[in-house]
């Protein structure tokens, strides 16, 4: 059995995605009802993890420490991010302690969680200062109102890029960051909602399918947007062993002062193929190391080919507003882990965004995730 602890860093994570190439362990994952350090992208890196071992393991249990189906773990499981996507994928659902089977309480309530992310306006149910956007294309629930929009024929569409230009302002807003928060704002928010348009708009076009094109039978697109207020204590446990976070964090303490200014964490996850098997048409099985980190940072910057084209203005974009706001990005997709720190960008903003690789500590390779997961924190001026 797989443990997933409570201190859910991104560093716990790839512990446990090693794991999944034992297929003894892999039976069941437990997880805890309530994660600590989960913010900068770590919640949503254990929502990866989840859809990864339920593809590669289909029919298996999730264990979690409710212990009836009245137990208000159940309850309070079923809201946070991870444990509606871990009563989604897991075939049973079970409690500790002899519990009964606890599938179908788990899986209503997650489902009733699921319909109310599919609203217009999912704050209303939000968890504190955060916008979480469930699409579960297997469920049907494929166009969360917030993202898209009814046409007069009564199909839905991806809304504007410039809706979402003014919609990057508004989360910024709900999160609890004023207008002026960011350097520039206009053009800070201007490359946020393009940012999200092509990433979200890509998820829809390539995540749904596998590499012949049949439907995924377990297909999430997921969006999470919150506010971190960090103290220096809980940002060291939050990037744990992945130093480059550390570093980034570190570097944003203000002169006399004991916190760090506040970020802004925005995270898009898919559960689809992965940007180099995408972009090669080919199995990660079929490229060695060199030709997947080829691939992935290709398929990331956009390459010459239209047909293939991955993102467009979003993403120079963002790279010029993550650089004026000393910024940081992750991606973590098949067998690599990629980071871009503005602090470290001295390269000509007209030429691709300059990722680095991050390699686990113990120098072993990183295992493969489903689908793409990209972070980026924004550090926000906070003014009384």
């Amino acid at each position: 059995m797989i443990q997933i602890p409570k201190a859910a860093t991104i560093s716990a994570c790839e512990e446990a995605l090693s794991l999944l190439d034992q297929p003894l362990k892999c039976s069941r994952v437990e997880i805890p009802t309530r994660l600590k350090y989960a913010s900068g992208g770590g919640e949503i890196s254990w929502l990866q993890f989840l859809i990864s071992w339920a593809q590669k393991y289909p029919g298996k249990t999730i264990r979690t420490f409710a212990t009836a189906s009245d137990d208000a773990q159940v309850e309070d499981f079923s809201r946070r991010l991870h444990g509606l996507v871990a009563s989604l994928v897991g075939a049973r659902i079970e409690g500790r302690g002899g519990a009964p089977d606890l599938t179908e309480s788990f899986r209503s309530r997650a489902l009733s969680r699921l319909d109310a992310l599919q609203a217009s306006d999912p704050f209303g149910d939000a968890r504190g200062p955060v916008l979480e956007i469930v699409a579960a294309d297997h469920l049907s629930r494929r166009y969360p109102g917030y993202l898209y929009r009814m046409q007069r024929n009564g199909a839905p569409s991806l809304k504007s890029k410039s809706d979402f230009m003014v919609g990057a302002r508004d989360l910024a807003h709900r999160v609890g960051f004023r207008a002026d928060a960011l350097s520039e704002p206009t053009q800070a928010y201007e490359a946020i909602g393009a940012f999200l348009e092509e990433v979200v708009k890509n998820t829809q076009v390539h995540a749904l399918t596998d590499l012949a094109g049949d439907q995924l039978s377990l297909s999430f697109r997921i969006l999470q947007v919150s506010r971190i207020d960090p103290d220096p204590g809980t940002m060291r446990a939050i990037a744990g062993d992945f130093a480059p976070l550390g570093k980034h964090f570190e570097q944003r303490v203000p002169a006399g002062r004991r916190s760090l200014v506040p970020f802004l964490s925005i995270s898009v996850l898919d559960s689809g193929p992965g940007f180099a098997q995408r972009w090669t048409g080919r199995p990660l099985t079929d490229l060695n190391a060199d030709a997947e980190l080829k691939a992935t940072i290709e398929c990331f910057s956009g390459g010459s080919s239209e047909k293939k084209d991955r993102f467009g203005e979003g993403l120079p974009l963002v790279r010029k507003m993550l650089k004026r706001q000393d910024g940081f990005l992750r991606l973590r997709t098949g067998r690599t882990s990629l980071y871009y720190d503005a602090a470290d960008d001295n390269v000509d903003l007209t030429g691709s965004m300059p990722l680095k690789t991050w390699k686990r500590p113990d120098g072993e390779t990183l295992a493969g995730v489903s689908g793409t997961l990209v972070t980026i924190l924004i550090p926000m001026r906070v003014r009384g």
